[in-house]
């Protein structure tokens, strides 16, 4: 990634610490946040089990507006929920990157913890 598919500011490489427990902890995950809008492409494969698009978390799907900034493809704008908690991300299911904005990080961590046992299922 060179450029943000959002505002076309400059990406930069950063590493978002994994407090969570069991196998992940002390994990160091991916990222590359925008200069500009401050969003960040988050790579979900040390953190879900799947790609979030289609499972039971999934309240709403629309197609987002700019392309996967990763591979071009298609990305998906999602709002999850579980329980209490929900977020509004946008995914690359191949990819398994996710967008989001300043501050939701520790949201989708606190949603992807408590639906943990759906995921690893496959429901």
């Amino acid at each position: 990634m060179t450029d943000c598919s959002r505002c076309g500011g400059a990406m930069v490489d950063m590493v978002v610490p994994e407090d969570g427990g069991g196998a992940y902890r002390g994990a160091q995950i991916r990222a590359q946040r925008c200069t500009q809008c401050a969003v960040a492409w988050v790579d979900t494969t040390r953190i879900a089990p799947r790609a979030l698009v289609g499972t039971m978390l999934e309240r709403k799907r629309e197609p987002a507006a700019k392309p996967c900034p990763r591979c071009g493809g298609r990305v998906a704008k999602l709002t999850l929920s579980w329980d209490t908690y929900w977020v509004q991300i946008e995914e690359c299911a191949p990819c398994r990157i996710v967008a989001v904005d300043p501050g939701e990080y520790p949201e989708l961590r606190m949603l992807l913890g408590a639906a943990h046992d759906v995921l690893v299922s496959g429901a």
